[in-house]
């Protein structure tokens, strides 16, 4: 059980963290006010992070299953107090989101318990609102924010260049596929993997495999990633022709291909009978979770994400990551923010993020984007 004076240090040690990156990305949100999320773990921390950039702050939250709202409404004031007391006059804490002035926010986080952002609240907030999208904008999903409501209501949506230099996320991203093994107690030093994905983040976790040495074998959409031991998903079965395999990391973010499960490129049952002692680790991909449940395959996390929902993420690795890639969707809200308060259009603002280097567009741009129909 940890301590109090454990927790007190472990608190301090976020904080300091947490001022460090205010000091790398310049972080400065005075006078202006963020509406972002009364969570739990790491996740608390954005609230603190834009108090102690000078913001005013909301933080609304509810019960999930990662904890009460009245629970990390405490902690979060706990962490204010240890931070500075004073702060604790700047933020509004609320679940309940008919209560909120939309119409006062000036970055509006699209945060995990602010979500979905709807097409009724967007309506209501002030012209010069802008939305952090908060991670890279091929990450996302129609169902957590109304987009077309964004752009006709002159509100822009801003991604975050996970690989802006001064907080560049290369290594944390591959290090999923490390971490994950670390958790299934599979030897790292002398394991041999199948790595399951295309592009971010499959791509990061084989870079790093390959400079510790770890020996896997590669399986994504084309197969061309690599010369040697590298297939494409049409030749997914050749995972019953391996030999002495402990693990199978998924990590497919972009490709919607059933990659495992009853109508999927192998189902977990021809897995199991390959390989009865390997663990499946999945951080995300499209699979069949009721087929790997049913399988007799062990497998991690216990619970399956839907395609497009990290099932293992950033937390996994610790506070730091998250904290640091939450910090850099204010710091986009604050450049975006500012320069549309100076009445900069939506395409200057996006461009000014862009310039400095930690804003991403969206493919195509903002204003002409339309989501993918799932």
């Amino acid at each position: 059980m940890e301590s109090s004076r454990d927790k007190i240090l472990f608190t301090k040690r976020n904080l300091q963290f947490v001022n460090k990156v205010i000091e790398t990305l310049s972080l400065s949100l005075k006078n202006l006010t963020v509406i972002t999320e009364c969570a739990s773990g790491p996740f608390a921390y954005t609230p603190v992070a834009a108090l102690l950039a000078g913001a005013n702050v909301i933080s609304l939250g509810r019960d999930t299953r990662y904890g009460k709202y009245e629970e990390n409404k405490k902690n979060l004031e706990e962490i204010i107090s240890l931070a500075d007391p004073a702060l604790l006059s700047k933020i509004q804490f609320t679940d309940v989101k008919e209560s909120i002035r939309f119409n006062e926010i000036d970055i509006f986080t699209n945060s995990g318990l602010i979500r979905p952002i709807t097409k009724e609240i967007i309506d209501t907030l002030k012209p010069t609102c802008v939305i952090p999208l908060m991670w890279e904008t091929w990450e996302f999903r129609e169902s957590d924010l109304d987009i077309i409501a964004c752009q006709q209501n002159n509100i822009p949506v801003i991604g975050t260049n996970e690989y802006f230099p001064p907080t560049d996320m290369t290594l944390t991203i591959g290090l999923f596929g490390v971490k994950i093994l670390f958790d299934m107690k599979i030897p790292v030093a002398n394991c041999r993997v199948v790595l399951i994905g295309g592009k971010i983040p499959a791509n990061q976790i084989a870079q790093l495999y390959e400079k510790m040495g770890i020996d896997f074998t590669w399986f994504s959409p084309s197969g061309k990633e690599r010369e040697k031991n590298c297939y494409p998903y049409s030749q997914l079965k050749k995972i019953k022709e391996l030999k002495h395999i402990d693990a199978f990391v998924c990590a497919e973010h972009t490709d919607p291909f059933l990659i495992a499960g009853k109508n999927g490129g192998i189902t977990f049952e021809e897995i199991y009978e390959a390989h009865p002692l390997a663990w499946w680790g999945h951080i995300v991909g499209n699979v069949d979770a009721e087929d790997l449940k049913n399988s007799g395959l062990s497998y991690y996390p216990e619970i399956i994400m839907p395609f497009g929902h990290q099932t293992y993420g950033t937390e996994n690795l610790g506070f730091a990551p998250v904290i640091q890639l939450n910090m850099c969707g204010l710091k986009v809200g604050e450049i975006a923010a500012k320069e549309r308060l100076k009445g900069s259009s939506i395409e200057v603002t996006i461009k000014k993020t862009l310039e400095y280097g930690i804003g991403q567009d969206f493919e195509g741009g903002f204003l002409q984007f339309k989501p993918k129909k799932s």
